[in-house]
């Protein structure tokens, strides 16, 4: 019986990847494909097949973030499972696609909600919910910024807790943030 299970989860996934893409496929894809991606998204999302976070990850990556935004914001709202950790894990590849994810980041408009979006991530104890949002302040905040005496103790926390718990590069950057601001 496991073996069956193994194939048709294989076979789903497969299904899944072929309907609604990843960010790789929709990097990669022609405007006829990308068309077609969005109508499947859309009509899973409509048959509640999937979250709305899909079409909201999908209008981010394809260059619509406006409406990606909103979609993942609405989402939150909606109270959809995980929509904090799609709405903090989809701006963060956002920003760091276009080369915003740093100390000038703290003055854009969603920089509130992506916040809150990825406080609320580690209150839930979602994965790498600290690594991230550790990552997101001490990447907005500079030494020379006249927050950071407020912030530095938010982000000591969030780094120790997430080497505490072996997450993914927490240690490496908890070391760079350490080395950047100790001089």
């Amino acid at each position: 019986m496991r073996f069956f299970k193994k194939i048709l989860g294989i076979i789903n996934h497969n299904n899944a990847k072929n309907l609604y893409g990843t960010v790789g496929d929709w990097e990669a894809a022609s405007p006829s494909e990308l068309k077609k991606y969005k109508e499947n998204i859309a009509q899973a999302v409509e048959a509640k097949h999937i979250t709305p976070g899909m079409l909201g990850r999908f209008l981010v990556v394809t260059g619509d973030a406006e409406d990606g935004e909103r979609v993942l914001n609405n989402a939150i709202q909606d109270g959809v499972e995980n929509a904090e950790k799609d709405y903090s894990e989809t701006l963060s590849y956002y920003y760091v696609s276009k080369g915003k994810y740093n100390t000038a980041l703290k003055h854009d408009k969603w920089f509130e909600k992506w916040i809150d979006a990825s406080e609320k991530c580690v209150e839930q104890g979602q994965n790498l919910a600290e690594t991230r949002l550790a990552d997101i302040y001490s990447s907005c905040y500079g030494i020379n910024d006249p927050e950071f005496d407020n912030k530095v103790g938010r982000i000591v926390e969030l780094f120790e807790v997430a080497v505490a718990k072996h997450q993914s590069l927490g240690a490496l950057n908890y070391a760079r943030f350490i080395k950047k601001n100790i001089k």
